[in-house]
């Protein structure tokens, strides 16, 4: 085997390893055909003929390999079960990891399946959609399949009880499939660009242009996504009517504000919150709590709420949503407010009084 080969596979998974984790999460799975890695619930996988099934240190092993003169390569298994690497005038052996040493991660990876998989493109604006979805994503298994975010037909959507997100890609996906909340996370956090999709029961795996192959558990149990679509057209917001607009320059006063804002007494105790509202050209954004107040104001000269109006709302959740629309709505019944761009709608519950 060639050097070059070799680092090249474990170079293109070594972005699946946990290297702050303890022993045993940091660690090279060869399986067999393939040479895997295991991190936050994604497995890293790159096709690699070894005919070896070990798990070995992945940090030294990398180092080490990188440092070997020799561009031929054995690799073979020793009688005392270690991962033998030879090259030239020097021998590396690769102590398996113990017993003890095997965390829940690695006994996971070994699992992971990626024979004789069926490939198909996925939607050009997949990843945007992934994104845009994932602060709207509900967090902990008592949502269920709430805790994830979902992709059906040309739709990516997302909902934690207090928002809505639904993205309409160019293209459908092949079938539908729920990826957990903290998947999303580490998927957006990876950078990686993906191009391929396939899908088993239990399974969702990505291909990016290298040949990697990141494989993740999908949510079991039947995502509500015509109830959750169903919420815009029952809100009966006026679409015909020009929309409100939150001013440019918002961003930074929120960035001010979030450090002082306070917790509410209702359902939304958890979240901080900001208050907005309009009073004579100017935005003015509100926070306190026991630490002290800041009141601090925009020029909003066009397309304004009306005085006496108070909106009250997560500022990170709202800075993420004005990158992508400074557009809203207000629904009738002032409970909701609509966020709406040519591919993207976010329905947000805020608490807004007069």
């Amino acid at each position: 085997m060639k050097k070059s080969e070799l680092l090249n596979a474990i170079r293109s998974v070594m972005i699946g390893i946990d290297k702050g984790s303890a022993v045993g999460s940091d660690f090279l799975l060869f399986d067999k055909n393939w040479i895997r890695s295991y991190k936050e619930d994604i497995c890293v996988s790159f096709p690699l003929e070894t005919e070896i099934q070990t798990a070995v240190r992945a940090e030294e092993l990398f180092k080490i390999l990188s440092r070997m003169d020799a561009e031929d390569v054995d690799i073979v298994m020793t009688n005392e079960n270690k991962l033998q690497i030879k090259g030239g005038k020097t021998t590396l052996k690769m102590n398996p990891l113990q017993k003890e040493q095997i965390t829940s991660s690695l006994e996971r990876a070994w699992k992971i399946q990626t024979d004789d998989l069926e490939w198909f493109y996925l939607p050009k604006t997949f990843q945007e959609g992934l994104e845009l979805c994932s602060f709207s994503a509900g967090t902990g298994p008592s949502l269920g399949v709430l805790a994830g975010v979902h992709f059906s037909n040309n739709k990516a959507m997302s909902t934690d009880n207090y928002r809505v997100s639904v993205f309409t890609m160019e293209e459908s996906v092949t079938s539908g499939f729920t990826l957990p909340t903290k998947t999303v996370e580490s998927l957006i956090r990876l950078g990686e660009k993906f191009e391929t999709i396939s899908l088993s029961k239990a399974w969702a795996h990505f291909s990016n242009p290298g040949g990697a192959i990141f494989s993740s558990r999908v949510l079991s149990g039947e995502y509500p996504a015509d109830k959750i679509e169903g919420l815009f057209n029952k809100m009966e917001f006026d679409m015909k009517v020009n929309p409100l607009e939150f001013p440019k320059g918002l961003e930074v006063p929120l960035e001010r504000a979030k450090i002082l804002a306070g917790s509410g007494d209702d359902g939304w105790e958890s979240l901080s919150r900001v208050t907005l509202s309009y009073s004579k050209g100017l935005l003015e954004i509100r926070a306190g709590k026991e630490a002290g107040e800041i009141i601090d104001g925009v020029e909003w000269a066009n397309s304004h709420i009306d005085e006496g109006i108070e909106l009250k709302i997560q500022p990170d959740f709202l800075k993420k949503i004005l990158s992508v629309s400074r557009q809203f709505r207000l629904s009738p019944t002032k409970k909701a407010v609509l966020f709406t761009s040519d591919k993207f709608n976010h329905l947000m519950v805020a608490s807004i009084g007069k």
